[in-house]
């Protein structure tokens, strides 16, 4: 998976709360993120890949 907005690979995801993800990238930096903020990044992605 990549984030769409800054390229980086995604390496894992963890749930924390319902409503709330950090994103681990291949580069060893963290992001705090909501559902809905990382359903619009992964819809993004499998969009340019059709």
């Amino acid at each position: 998976m990549k984030n769409i907005y800054n390229n980086k690979q995604i390496q894992k995801q963890e749930w924390i709360k319902t409503n709330t993800v950090v994103i681990t990238y291949t580069d060893g930096t963290k992001e705090t993120m909501s559902r809905q903020t990382f359903n619009q990044i992964i819809k993004g992605v499998r969009d340019d890949q059709k």
